[in-house]
Parts: structure tokens; sequence; C-alpha cells
């Protein structure tokens, strides 16, 4: 009876959102990403001189926001539970896989978007492939722009998590 009465505990404690806000891990990830946008969008200022508020949502671009995302969260997890952990093992897999597609799929993506918005632009409007709107260049990243948020989000989460 006391068995079921503590495993019927631990189930409404693991089926509670209250642990989302006490997440440490979690919560130094989203600090990550959102630190790595912010950045972004100052960066893009201080280039231009012109405010463009899709940069703090917006993916694409320096530093990459979702590198420093999985690579916070890997160190968090890292260094709350150990790198033996299988939880640090599955938050190291995700942070290789995300990196590997920014800097590869979604950057090639984004190279296939140019080529085809400058052939589009050459078709007349009664072309049946033609279109009014323009395929979305900045997907993915360069290898320093994903270098870039690894480091802020290794460093930003080790900091915090030291601290913690």
């Amino acid at each position: 009876m006391a068995r079921l009465l503590f495993e019927e505990q631990q189930l409404d404690s693991t089926l509670s959102f209250k642990g989302v806000f006490t997440n440490s891990p979690l919560l130094v990830a989203l600090l990550c990403f959102a630190v790595a946008q912010i950045t972004k969008f100052l960066l893009e200022f201080w280039e231009t001189r012109e405010l463009h508020y899709e940069r703090l949502v917006g993916s694409g671009g320096m530093p990459s926001a979702h590198s420093a995302f999985v690579t916070g969260l890997a160190t968090a997890v890292g260094m709350r539970e150990g790198t033996n952990s299988s939880n640090f093992a599955v938050a190291f897999v995700l942070a290789v896989i995300i990196m590997y597609d920014a800097v590869g799929l979604r950057l090639h993506s984004g190279r296939h978007a140019t080529a085809l918005n400058a052939i589009i632009a050459e078709l007349p409007p009664d072309h049946p492939a033609y279109t009014n709107g323009t395929l979305r260049e900045s997907l993915g990243h360069t290898p320093v722009q994903v270098a870039a948020g690894c480091a802020i989000g290794f460093i930003l989460s080790f900091a915090i998590m030291v601290f913690l």
C-alpha cells in the first residue's frame, strides 16, 4: 500500500508543469537561446544601422541561436547529472544533429533558395512557376556562426551552472 502511494505521488510530480519552471538545464538553455537571438539582433543593427525585429525570432545569421540552445542544454545536463548519464548522451547527440543540420542541410537549402529566387525573377509573370513572393534565403549557418552559437551556449551555461 505504501509503495502504491509513493508511486502515485511520483507520477503526480512527473505530470506536473511546475517542474518546467524549476528545471535549471531547460531554463539555462532558454536563456542561452535568448542571449544568442539578442546578440544576432544587435549585430544586425551594428552592421546596417537599422532595426530588423525579425532577427529576434528568425533563423540564420550570426550567431546560431539553435546551437547556443542545444549546447547550453547539453552543458547544463552534463554539469548537473554528469557526462556519463543517459540524459547527457541524449542532449549531446541532439546538439550534434542540430548543429550538423544547420551547417549542412539548412545552409544549402538557403543557397538553393537564392538561386531559385534569381531564376523566378527572370520568368514572365504568366509562367506557371512564377510567384510574387520569394523563398526565404537565410535558413542555415556557416561553420563560424555555429561555432559562435556553441561558444555562447557553453560559456553561459557553464557560468550559470557553476553558481547554481
